[in-house]
């Protein structure tokens, strides 16, 4: 069982904590633990009824109403909004809210069939834009801590990447003069479905893709570089690169990649104020990336 904090259901459910305070008290919508020193607490169950609670106020249910639900009550109305999913926003935060909840409970079965139901209503490019993104924004604040939700990062960042492969898998080879791609996460570097959604792209696009994946040393950049003399380079930057290594692996690839087209991905956070060289591009988003081709 995880541990979270009031704030932490803040982070996920979008619900103020002032707000879930007074749900508390008014009508008894969740029931904290505490610890031996007094110090409240709630469990996955709890962070699940409220990520539940926020899709049906999204959709425009009245707290009122749904504190007078049952727990299956509750759970048939979520499942009646998803039914009906479309491009409006309430809906796609329904979406996402499930395939949350289904993370944090290691509930596959329910992930797969949300993931697959968002990809035959908006096609695999646009589940990311629209959904899959959202989802690991909102629950990266909390991953962020390290020591909250560990456990289910990887089960649904696996999940993502397993899907994603199993795409790129399906894809038709590149021709043999197609243009070569490197794709690449730098030494300390983990997080890895941006850089797995490229590779998808690129194939997509008729690139010959050579995915060199996480932790690579800087040394085998150069190598790999250097041996198969790629026309595009790709990499991430996301969340454990301060901006001094950044700038110095920045600095590093220069000489190294000067005649390949290169870009860069990653956290605001980590990215900005660079200084990159002209022939490396920052790129943030699906969209600016689809661009290129």
């Amino acid at each position: 069982m995880s541990v979270y904090s009031i704030k932490d259901l803040e982070v996920v459910s979008g619900i103020k904590a002032h707000t879930i305070r007074i749900w508390e008290q008014r009508y008894g919508l969740l029931e904290p633990k505490r610890t031996e020193t007094n110090i409240r607490f709630y469990d996955d169950y709890q962070l699940c009824k409220l990520i539940n609670v926020s899709t049906l106020i999204e959709n425009g249910y009245k707290v009122s109403k749904i504190a007078s639900f049952s727990e299956e009550e509750i759970s048939k109305q979520v499942d009646e909004i998803i039914e009906g999913l479309d491009d409006s926003n309430s809906k796609v935060i329904a979406l996402v809210n499930h395939l949350i909840n289904s993370g944090l409970t290691y509930n596959e079965q329910e992930f797969t069939e949300a993931f697959n139901y968002s990809i035959e209503k908006f096609g695999l490019v646009d589940t990311f834009l629209k959904v899959i993104y959202p989802m690991l924004v909102r629950i990266g604040l909390m991953w962020n801590k390290q020591d909250i939700i560990p456990s289910q990062e990887h089960f649904i960042t696996n999940l993502i990447k397993q899907k994603l492969f199993k795409a790129i898998d399906d894809l038709p080879e590149a021709d043999k003069n197609a243009e070569r791609w490197v794709l690449l996460l730098p030494e300390e570097e983990d997080h890895e479905i941006g850089l797995v959604l490229s590779y998808y792209l690129l194939k997509l696009n008729g690139k010959k893709v050579f995915y060199l994946g996480q932790r690579v040393p800087f040394t085998s950049i150069q190598a790999a570089i250097k041996e198969i003399k790629p026309g595009g380079l790709h990499f991430f930057m996301v969340k454990n690169q301060s901006k001094i290594k950044a700038q110095k692996f920045i600095d590093k690839l220069n000489p190294v990649s000067k005649d390949v087209k290169s870009f860069v991905s990653g956290s605001k956070s980590v990215l900005s104020n660079l200084k990159l060289p002209s022939h490396i591009k920052q790129v943030e988003d699906i969209e600016n990336f689809l661009r290129i081709f």
